[in-house]
């Protein structure tokens, strides 16, 4: 068996190398996410158009604006009073 150490006869601190490596997993998985959300992003259909929805406890239908999904895998809605609001998407009805 054999080692880094052993072969180049020289000492590391293994609990710094171990922290880079975590850090540079975390850096690179943050690329792949930030990268994975902006397609994500992107094909969203009807993304930043007003579409109609009824909102499916009160049966009320509105007039909205998909602004995209929230950390939770809410979609994001501009509604009528400029307000954000949040709904899961069994809470939602599209309408064609």
């Amino acid at each position: 068996p054999t080692s880094i150490a052993l072969a180049t006869r020289h000492e590391f601190d293994t609990l710094l190398i171990g922290k880079q490596i975590v850090d540079n997993i975390k850096f690179y998985n943050n690329l792949a996410q930030d990268r994975l959300e902006e397609n994500y992003l992107r094909l969203i259909y009807r993304l930043n158009e007003t579409s109609h929805f009824i909102i499916k406890q009160s049966e009320v239908c509105i007039a909205a604006t998909i602004q995209g999904v929230n950390p939770n895998g809410c979609l994001t809605l501009l509604m009528p009073d400029n307000s954000l609001q949040n709904f899961e998407l069994n809470e939602l009805k599209y309408v064609l």
